[in-house]
């Protein structure tokens, strides 16, 4: 009796893609987290301006997990959920020395993090349908 071989499956290119975007936003909150968190002293600093770098954090961290999600509610939920997230740790910053919370950073983050769900939801559409084209012809 002949047994049947096992066929080792690769997941789709775009569930890994979708996999390792959701990993990157996560390494992004941890990483806001940690530098919102420090003492001022110890927060390593770009030379922009507080501003500018509370968009690029939240832009990146909020691409990366729009782009690994396949349904608007749920970019959405990560888009709300960043902002509350931002807004929170502006807040803590209040109690941290040598921080200061202001509605600003929080306005930067939460407009960071509006853009990058767009880029990523742009992303993942351009990615998804020159997939579909090299597929169907």
């Amino acid at each position: 009796m002949r047994q049947a071989r096992k066929v080792m499956r690769f997941p789709k290119t775009a569930t890994s893609v979708e996999q390792w975007m959701r990993v990157a936003g996560w390494i992004g909150l941890g990483l806001i987290l940690i530098v919102s968190l420090v003492p001022g002293p110890e927060r390593p600093h770009t030379g922009l301006s507080g501003q500018m770098e509370h968009t690029i954090a939240y832009l990146m961290t909020a691409t990366a997990y729009s782009w690994s999600s396949s349904r608007l509610q749920e970019r959405l939920a990560w888009l709300a959920f960043l902002s509350a997230v931002s807004g929170g740790l502006e807040v803590c910053q209040l109690v941290i020395p040598g921080r200061n919370g202001q509605v600003i950073d929080w306005a930067a983050s939460s407009f960071g993090a509006s853009i990058g769900t767009i880029l990523g939801w742009l992303a993942r559409t351009i990615v998804s349908q020159a997939g579909e084209r090299r597929l169907s012809g």
